[in-house]
């Protein structure tokens, strides 16, 4: 099981490209576009979404207010 340095890290690896940080959904979608996906896809993209989850609860906010930048990539293309 994961203790919560390795899910911050998780996360953290999840939530940045190299344009710096970006929204988990466009993340997961630039890395399908680009890798491709597989029948566990899914389990592994809820599994983002429940670190995700967790670390907002701890937190009592959206991980997005912590992450400089993160609203700007709302507006940027997606890489793939």
């Amino acid at each position: 099981t994961y203790d919560i340095y390795n899910k911050v890290i998780t996360l953290c690896d999840a939530l940045a490209d190299s344009e710096g940080f970006t929204t988990l959904e466009k993340r997961l979608i630039s890395v399908g576009l680009r890798h491709g996906t597989t029948l566990h896809t899914s389990l592994h993209w809820k599994g983002f979404y429940k670190i995700k989850n967790e670390l907002e609860g701890l937190l009592n906010k959206s991980i997005y207010k912590l992450l400089p930048g993160v609203e700007d990539s709302i507006y940027t293309s997606i890489d793939h």
